[in-house]
């Protein structure tokens, strides 16, 4: 056994810095595991950390720790005579020494650090570790590689570069351990030398550029003279031959970054250096997996990446979003690796060139693979074109210097499929500024970009496009090539038109007419009809624009051109909802769907397609899935919601079917919002609800997430508005409350979402929930302010659905406050703009609530009676509320007689003083109205009422019913004085065969009855499961019921 003794482990002159969770997790395997390979790139800090962990560790170990360097060392032998050397033991030959070695190790209790161990890896080295790790179970092995040893049960530990700053503050940047390590290395040199708020920024930018990576760090330090941050920035940048040391005693593998790389590309495979080489073309120096065999035309490239990223070569970058997953991993690769790679890159300028077109065309078709296969609506999309963004920028310019015009124009035209419906526009309006920069030199050029108008004008190029325009056709007409004509004739027509020249844009058609190919049936005879179509609409001609559209319509259809077909017919559909003709426009409408149905199932129909079979199914089913959206909220205004209904929910399934979350995410939300909130139907909202926010979650939409929150604050409000929330949980229980202060939370985030993103409409929205809930609270100056704001939102973006659904509750926080006029006015306004038959129900149930509470008894019944069918109809929650409504006005439209508490009655709302009446006569009236619609003898009216007084005599005795009928007389005086006589002898009628009948018509209202028809209802109502209309019809008889019955 060895004696112990002190460790002769390296001593460095430096302070160790940073790697705190390092140090942790690697002391902490060291105790379960026997072989242990830190792993990582060249000079990313692997010797320095194993050597500050071997001494904290050592005291655990009996014999210490033992560091044998194997820098330069290739052949096991020479790794044996290291190993020996360390411990110390001496011997002639290699045999006899390895077998003493063999000896020494076999009982000892010792860690052993092998440092730099990558040239030596072999088959032979890896079974001499082998051999030693089952010598002794007490033995540790600490190995520093590049690369692993490739045995089992080997722990690999890959050590990554250290942390750099996430943000431009000065206090995160401190914390960084790149930005404190490259601190410490520069005070060493410069000792006044300190992070300011001048070089903060500068500093970030250089840990960032060196990625991170300790050497490279400590390089850049000793380079950096006092004041010097920017320039020596510029120079990293600019490539790494600066990265040299400045200090004697540096290791000779440590001298520069480029004996380092050197030293690392020598431990490569020919293609793995071919990857990394390649791959270096790319300035972002980030791909995917996927993209690395078609790029670098090396097979097996994804295999070879990951072996790059053990190896430290390459770090994974996290997706933005989960649907790029199918795209596969991505990486980036170091700076340093990528420049250094570009530097052996250069030395073949024939393989550079073909290189560059390779990568232009492969980016060029995914392009137009995400176009089609991603949908442009979707946020994977965005997400997938901003990572992308820097290599497709760098295909452009590689196309601008190689004066390859077509693939730079062929991009842009790409690149505006792709951003089409997303927010990020800047790299269209690059590439098109190039296009537009090289073609404005080149006439020859000029005639080939009027083929990419419309993307070059979408990035707002339409002054340039006008020119070349113009020159196009005077060159053509010289020619006298009518295509090119007709062509640049079509365009400029409808460049003319959408300014509003329109008199322009019909000379341009009258230019085309006479040529010979739009005078037989062709597709330029179908653009010019529609363009025909769109004059005529503009200038008020409808019966000439529809004559023109139906022969379009006709002319794509008979030539099997389905895009055109069913836009024109679209177009013609639009028509006619301007015209406020919606009938018609949502019967073309379904037609449209009915196609696309057909379409996405079998293109073949149609003569002419415009992408392969499969790429032309899934475009149409993106078509259809925005359609019926679209369709079922033409049925809303055409007061049909169980038709709207379905075709959401089938929008619903194929945004499901095809992944279309920004479709599908906008169909549950109108589900919830238009259909099943309205309707009471909570529990299936709050599902479907909590399904689009986790969409919108995913996809990392930042504007529909606000949406979708404030959509969220909507429904719980309407829970508390419904009584639907005290019926899922008890009222006891705080939930009440508490959907309240939630839905104000919701709102009050998405409302800050909005203002972050400046975005006027979601802010009206979140502004009008938020006044609806102060209406609630009963703070009612900062509802109103709040109100008035989202009206003034909608009022400038002329959103009218939205104006009358704001005006509704402000109409709605008038009437709390008992402002009639104010009310009705905004009432009256929600209704001219309301289109939408559910919407108007709402604003006149609550006009009507005002009529009543201002004792306009007939005008609230009357509004009441007419948005009955439609509550019905569309099945909403509301439909219970106006029924008891209904009730109530009952009340007030005659007699109204209560018993239930002390004896009342009424007439038309007006009180009835019965003090004039004796005490039997008041007697006789309740018993009456007690039993309304029924005969009553005389002789059972008095055993019911004065049995106790009753006179011995016969029943039927002359001054006994002659004292009764003076009671009757009383009380039908009493009511003649309010409603004449014609109306008390209705009402009470004279005594036919001795028995009298009170109300025998059933035109009394009377508490009692209506009293126990709710409680009946109710029962009924739990019964069928229908809660919501039982917890109204208790509030109802709660509000009936003033006390025992006949109290007094």
């Amino acid at each position: 056994m060895l004696k112990s003794y002190q460790s002769a482990l390296p001593y460095f002159l430096t302070s160790f810095i940073g790697r705190e969770e390092e140090v942790r997790a690697l002391g902490a395997l060291i105790d379960r595991k026997q072989l242990l390979t830190v792993t990582g790139f060249p000079g990313i800090g692997k010797t320095r950390l194993s050597v500050e962990v071997a001494g904290k560790v050592e005291r655990r170990f009996q014999e210490g720790v033992r560091f044998i360097s194997l820098e330069g060392v290739v052949d096991l032998p020479a790794a044996i005579r290291a190993t020996a050397s360390a411990l110390p033991l001496s011997a002639d030959k290699g045999q006899e020494l390895r077998k003493q070695l063999f000896d020494v190790l076999s009982d000892c209790d010792m860690l052993l650090v092998f440092d730099a161990a990558e040239d030596v890896l072999s088959d032979e080295f890896a079974d001499w570790i082998s051999e030693l790790l089952r010598l002794n179970r007490s033995l540790r092995l600490l190995v520093t590689s590049q690369r692993p040893i490739g045995l089992y049960g080997e722990q690999i530990f890959s050590l990554k570069s250290m942390t750099l700053p996430s943000t431009n503050g000065r206090v995160d940047i401190q914390e960084a351990d790149s930005v404190r390590l490259l601190a410490a290395r520069v005070r060493e040199k410069i000792s006044d030398w300190q992070l300011t708020d001048d070089n903060v920024p500068i500093v970030a930018k250089l840990c960032s550029a060196l990625d991170g990576i300790p050497l490279a760090l400590e390089l850049a330090a000793g380079q950096l003279a006092p004041g010097g941050e920017e320039t020596l920035l510029a120079e990293i940048e600019s490539g790494i031959s600066r990265l040299t040391a400045t200090e004697r005693n540096r290791l000779a593998r440590h001298r520069s970054m480029t004996v380092v790389l050197e030293r690392a590309w020598a431990q490569l495979s020919q293609p793995e250096r071919q990857v990394l080489e390649r791959l270096s073309l790319l300035n972002s120096g980030s791909f995917f997996d996927t993209d690395v065999t078609p790029l670098t035309q090396v097979e097996n490239g994804r295999d070879i990446v990951e072996r790059l990223y053990h190896m430290g070569l390459l770090q994974v970058e996290n997706s933005p979003d989960a649907k790029l997953a199918a795209k596969g991993n991505r990486y980036r690769m170091l700076n340093t690796v990528r420049k250094y790679g570009r530097t052996r890159l250069d030395r073949d300028p024939e393989l550079l060139k073909t290189l560059q077109d390779v990568m232009a065309r492969h980016y060029l078709k995914e392009m137009e693979g995400q176009a089609f296969d991603l949908c442009p609506e979707t946020r994977a999309m965005a997400a997938w074109l901003r990572m992308e963004a820097p290599n497709i920028r760098q295909c452009c310019q590689w196309a601008l210097e190689r004066k390859d015009f077509e693939l730079l124009c062929e991009s842009v035209h790409r690149l505006e499929q792709v951003v089409r419906g997303t927010d990020d526009l800047q790299i269209l309006r690059k590439l098109a500024a190039t296009a537009i920069e090289i073609a404005t030199h080149n006439p020859t050029l000029q005639t080939k970009i009027v083929f990419y108008w419309k993307p070059l004008c979408n990035a707002g190029f339409v002054t340039d496009v006008r020119q070349f325009l113009e020159a196009t056709l005077a060159k053509a007409w010289e020619n006298e090539d009518a295509r090119r004509i007709a062509f640049c004739l079509l365009v400029m027509t409808e460049l003319q038109r959408l300014d509003g020249n329109l008199d322009q844009a019909h000379e341009y058609l009258t230019q085309l007419e006479p040529l010979e190919i739009v005078k037989y049936r062709s597709p330029w005879r179908g653009e010019l009809l529609y363009q025909q179509s769109l004059i005529a609409w503009e200038k008020d001609e409808f019966e000439k624009a529809e004559c023109f559209l139906r022969q379009s319509i006709d002319l794509w259809k008979e030539l099997g051109v389905a895009t055109k077909f069913i836009n024109c017919k679209g177009k013609l559909a639009i028509f006619f909802e301007e015209k406020r003709d919606l009938e018609r426009a949502v019967c073309l409408h379904q037609e449209m769907i009915e196609h696309m149905q057909r379409l996405s199932e079998d293109v073949m129909q149609w003569t002419l397609v415009e992408a392969p079979l499969k790429t032309q199914k899934i475009r149409w089913k993106h078509y259809l899935c925005g359609y019926l959206h679209a369709q079922a909220l033409r049925y809303l205004r055409l007061n049909r919601p169980e038709s709207a209904e379905a075709l959401l929910r089938e929008s619903i399934y194929w945004g499901r079917e095809m992944d279309l979350s920004f479709h599908l995410i906008w169909a549950l939300n109108d589900l919830v919002i238009e259909i099943l909130c309205p309707r009471g139907e909570f529990r299936e909202a709050r599902s479907l609800l909590e399904e689009a926010v986790a969409l919108a979650k995913s996809t990392g939409h930042r504007r529909i997430y606000g949406a979708l929150l404030n959509s969220t604050a909507a429904l719980l409000l309407a829970e508390v508005e419904t009584g639907f929330t005290p019926l899922i949980s008890p009222l006891e229980g705080g939930r009440y409350r508490g959907g309240l202060d939630e839905a104000k939370q919701l709102a009050n985030q998405s409302w800050r979402i909005a203002e972050d993103l400046n975005h006027n409409y979601d802010r009206g929205h979140a502004l009008l929930v938020l006044g609806r809930l102060r209406t609630h609270e009963r703070s009612f100056a900062e509802a109103e302010a709040q109100l008035l704001e989202a009206r003034a939102i909608f009022r400038g973006e002329n959103k009218l659905l939205a104006l009358a659904r704001c005006l509704l509750a402000l109409g709605n926080l008038y009437r709390e406050q008992q402002r009639w006029e104010e009310a009705e006015t905004c009432y009256h306004q929600a209704e001219s703009h309301a289109n939408r038959p559910d919407i108007r129900c709402q604003i006149l149930h609550n006009w009507a609530a005002i009529d009543f509470a201002r004792g306009q008894y007939d005008a609230a019944q009357s509004k009441w009676q007419e948005i009955l069918p439609t509550c019905r109809a569309w099945k909403l929650c509301l439909v219970r509320e106006v029924e008891i409504a209904l009730r109530r006005s009952a009340e007030t439209q005659g007699f109204a007689i209560y018993l239930l508490g002390s004896l009342a009655l009424k007439y038309k709302g007006d009180d009835i003083s019965l003090d004039e009446l004796r005490p039997h006569s008041r007697e006789h009236l309740a018993y009456l109205a007690f039993h309304a619609g029924k005969r009553r003898s005389m002789d059972g009216i008095f055993d019911a009422l004065w049995e106790e007084s009753r006179p011995s005599m016969t029943p039927y005795d002359v001054s006994f019913k002659k004292n009764l009928r003076q009671v009757v007389s009383a009380v039908r005086r009493k009511i003649a004085s309010v409603c004449g006589n014609a109306q008390a002898r209705q009402l009470l009628p004279h005594a036919t065969e001795e028995c009298y009948c009170f109300d025998p018509h059933g035109i009394v209202w009377v508490d009692l009855r209506e009293f126990e028809r709710a409680l009946n209802d109710a029962d009924r109502a739990v019964g069928a499961g229908d809660l919501m209309t039982a917890f109204n019809l208790w509030k109802f008889a709660d509000e009936l019921y003033r006390g025992e019955l006949l109290a007094d």
